[in-house]
């Protein structure tokens, strides 16, 4: 006799009891949840079981010692009579804390499993990724690395070099291995990292002339490195002499470059798939990362100094590296390497990215006046007349004031004529 029921998206039959029941579970748990019957052949046809108890037993232990992270306490098992026969039925609720893999296989691709209609079907990568970004549990550097093939060659040259050992005991200290399998925090730190770093210089605002580029993967601290000397290949070294003494200085402060980088491989979210950003332009550079700020922190707290770390044991390798002077103090240093600079750094907030840019530093101080009138100028255009009354100068004043901001690309200019006006750059 055939079941009225059919195979779909939440309902699942099989004949007998055996591992591949545990695909079904998985998917089940990964997607909307659903029903397994036991006793009900591919075509529907109620064959039964014969020991009950004996397949129910089976099943929980099953579930029990090859299901991860553990569903033991939200699954349901009950032996329903069909045609007169015993069909052992497990309920499977949507799991909270995605994705669920089968222990044997690890977390991969190939042991986790999603609900296609009636089939269960290996989730890809990207598929997994997204899972472990939406689980509200465990931080992303703590959870299992879907790839285990690990090496640690630039991690441990570096950590060398700063009279530091990276052995298996070191990695355990670190987060880098728990119950013996690697975790994220190791795969951040491996030769085969590849959330990446890409670095670029524009000719033009418009992104379309490319003069150089770059991209850095594998260890964190390796790409901090390479991102570094990239920077620092373009970052011009500027002189000048004051009295008798010549003054050295860069286009952009080494201390604001190195923050804003270690800032941002510290702090972004490593779920989202993409890059850190770093372009530079011929007046200014940013660093983009992706996430965002972390956990309820509003923009005037970094400016205060305040910290919440999206990757707590890796921000404590950059401290122990001397890579973080202390914690929450990165934003409130750069924008102090700006501190006798007209031009100041901005950053940018939305839902998924932190962007930082540094102005190119200017050559020459400004006069009170200028500062004044820098001041003034916002993101609204502003008229020379407008200038006059803001800050209380002569018309030839603000002539000369403007002129200077000009040509130190401070300002720009909006128009012609009786309708020229100026904002700030």
């Amino acid at each position: 006799m055939k079941t009225d029921l059919v195979e779909d998206a939440k309902t699942e039959f099989k004949e007998m009891f055996t591992s591949k029941v545990l695909k079904a579970v998985v998917a089940f748990s990964n997607t909307t949840g659903g029903t397994i019957y036991i006793g009900i052949s591919d075509s529907g046809n109620i064959i039964g079981v014969d020991d009950q108890d004996l397949v129910s037993n089976s099943l929980l232990s099953s579930v029990r010692d090859n299901v991860r992270p553990s569903i033991i306490a939200n699954i349901r098992i009950r032996t329903v009579k069909m045609d007169g026969k015993d069909v052992v039925v497990l309920e499977v609720p949507e799991g909270p804390s995605k994705p669920y893999y089968w222990k044997e296989k690890g977390l991969k691709e190939g042991s986790v499993y999603i609900r296609q209609g009636p089939t269960n079907v290996p989730a890809e990568e990207p598929i997994i990724r997204e899972m472990i970004r939406e689980s509200p549990t465990t931080p992303y550097e703590d959870l299992r690395s879907v790839k285990q093939d690990l090496t640690f060659k630039e991690t441990t040259r570096i950590l060398s070099a700063n009279g530091l050992e990276l052995k298996e005991e070191q990695m355990r200290s670190l987060g880098m291995i728990r119950d013996s399998e690697y975790t994220n925090l190791g795969y951040l730190l491996s030769d085969q990292c590849t959330q990446s770093i890409k670095a670029s210089l524009f000719g033009d605002d418009a992104k379309v002339s490319f003069q150089d580029r770059g991209e850095f993967s594998g260890s964190l601290l390796f790409q901090l490195e390479k991102a570094l000397e990239f920077i620092d290949k373009h970052n011009s070294r500027r002189s000048k002499i004051q009295g008798v003494r010549r003054i050295d200085s860069r286009d952009y402060p080494v201390e604001a470059v190195r923050e804003c980088l270690i800032n941002a491989l510290v702090h972004r979210d490593y779920s989202l798939s993409g890059s850190i950003l770093v372009e530079m332009y011929d007046d200014r550079m940013s660093v983009s990362s992706l996430g965002g700020l972390y956990k309820g922190l509003a923009l005037d707290d970094l400016y205060l100094g305040v910290s919440s770390r999206r990757n707590e044991a890796l921000a404590a390798i950059f401290y122990r590296l001397g890579l973080m002077e202390s914690y929450g103090t990165g934003i409130p240093r750069i924008f102090g390497a700006y501190s006798g600079d007209p031009r100041k750094p901005k950053i940018e907030l939305s839902t998924n990215v932190f962007k930082i840019t540094l102005p190119k530093m200017t050559d020459e101080p400004l006069t009170e006046p200028s500062m004044r009138a820098l001041q003034a100028f916002s993101d609204i255009p502003m008229g020379r007349s407008e200038l006059e009354k803001e800050i209380g100068v002569s018309r030839m004043q603000a002539l000369k004031i403007i002129d200077d901001l000009l040509s130190k690309g401070l300002i720009e200019q909006c128009g012609s004529g009786r309708s020229t006006k100026y904002v700030r750059h």
